[in-house]
């Protein structure tokens, strides 16, 4: 989902909602989307509480690759 900048108002808010790719909860806000690499593809969006978990798994490759 490609998402451009007159695609939500001057609040952030988007004009249609967009859904998390995991959870399914509905996402309102543009400031609330996130890219779901390394769960899912990044033609997708997240939510919050799914970015927890996806930020979690890239700093643990992070680590793991010695970086």
């Amino acid at each position: 989902m490609e998402l451009h900048f007159n695609s939500f108002s001057r609040h952030k808010k988007l004009a249609k909602p967009i859904y998390c790719c995991l959870c399914g909860k509905q996402i309102n806000n543009i400031m609330d989307a996130h890219d779901p690499e390394p769960i899912a593809n990044s033609s997708h969006v997240i939510c919050n509480k799914c970015n927890e978990h996806a930020v979690n798994l890239r700093l643990t490759k992070i680590r793991e690759s010695g970086l």
